[in-house]
C-alpha cells in the first residue's frame, strides 16, 4: 500500500498496481475501466489478438466535498487515472487518445491539463483542426512526478507509460468537456506508436498520411496557472481556483497556453 495523500492533496493510498481507496468525503464510486479490447484497430500490430482484460482505471470527479462548492463555481472536473505497466505486442501500454471538443460559440477547443502524481506519463500531442484530416504538429512530452502539462486546445493526445511503474495521473478539465474518440478510431489510432527498442521507437501511423516531424519536448512549471512542479495541483487549485478560468474559456488564452508556452523545447 502506497500512502499518496501529501502527493494529491486529499486522503488517497494505492492498494495495488490496480486500485486505489479514498478517505472519507470522497467519492468512493468504482472507476470507469477501459479493455484491453477497447484498442481493437488502435495499435501497432493489427493482428494482435486483444483479448477483454483492464487495462486502466478512470477515477472522474473525485474531490473532498468540502470543496465541492468551489469546483462547480468554476465549472471544472478534477479526475485521476492508474495505468499499470504492461505490453501491447512491442507497444508500451496507452490510452485510446482523444480529441477535445470545442467550447460552444467559440471554434475553441477546450484544453486540458495533467500532473504525474507517480511514475512516469509520456504524452503524444497530435496538432489537427477540424475536419482532422491533416497533422500539422506533433510533440512528444516525457512528464516525470511532481510535474504538470497542459495539453492546448487544438491538439488531441495519447498517454503512454514507458516504464516498469504503474502510472498515477490527475487532471482539471472544464466540467463541459466530454472527450472526442473520434479521430484516432478512423486513423486506426494516433499520429504515432512508440514500440519496444532501447529505449522506444517511434514510428509513424501512415494512415494520417504524411506526417511533420515529431519534437521532443518538456513541460514548464507555471505557477500563472496554479501548475508550479513539486505542489499538488490539487491544492494549488483550490487556493486559487480563478486561475483554472483558462480551462474554461480558452479563447482567453490562447497566447497564453500555446505550445512554445507551456513546452521546453
Amino acid at each position: 500500500m502506497k500512502d499518496l495523500t501529501n502527493l494529491l492533496g486529499f486522503d488517497v493510498k494505492m492498494i495495488s498496481k490496480s486500485e486505489l481507496e479514498f478517505g472519507d468525503g470522497i467519492d468512493k464510486t468504482k472507476p470507469d475501466k477501459r479493455f484491453l479490447d477497447d484498442l481493437k484497430g488502435l495499435t501497432y500490430d493489427r493482428k494482435l489478438k486483444l483479448i477483454h482484460s483492464p487495462i486502466y482505471y478512470m477515477y472522474r470527479d473525485r474531490h473532498e466535498k468540502k470543496d465541492e462548492a468551489a469546483i462547480r463555481k468554476y465549472k471544472v472536473r478534477y479526475d485521476i487515472t492508474l495505468i499499470p505497466p504492461r505490453m501491447i505486442g512491442e507497444e508500451f501500454i496507452k490510452t485510446s487518445g482523444h480529441f477535445h471538443p470545442e467550447k460552444k460559440g467559440t471554434g475553441i477547443a477546450y484544453p486540458e491539463v495533467y500532473e504525474v502524481i507517480s511514475g512516469q506519463a509520456t504524452y503524444l500531442l497530435i496538432g489537427s483542426v477540424l475536419p482532422y484530416d491533416k497533422v500539422t504538429e506533433a510533440y512528444l512530452c516525457t512528464v516525470e512526478a511532481g510535474e504538470k502539462a497542459i495539453m492546448p486546445s487544438g491538439y488531441g493526445h495519447v498517454t503512454i507509460n514507458l516504464i516498469d511503474e504503474p502510472l498515477l495521473m490527475t487532471n482539471w478539465v472544464a466540467e463541459e468537456f466530454s472527450s472526442d474518440y473520434g479521430p484516432i478510431i478512423e486513423y486506426h489510432g494516433a499520429s504515432h506508436f512508440l514500440i519496444k527498442d532501447s529505449p522506444y521507437k517511434i514510428v509513424e501511423n501512415t494512415k494520417w498520411g504524411e506526417l511533420p516531424e515529431i519534437k521532443i519536448v518538456k513541460p514548464k512549471s507555471l505557477p500563472k496557472f496554479a501548475l508550479e512542479f513539486g505542489k499538488p495541483m490539487y491544492q494549488q487549485a483550490l487556493n486559487n481556483m480563478e486561475k483554472l478560468d483558462y480551462l474554461v474559456n480558452p479563447e482567453k488564452y490562447l497566447e497564453e497556453i500555446k505550445p512554445s508556452k507551456v513546452f521546453a523545447y
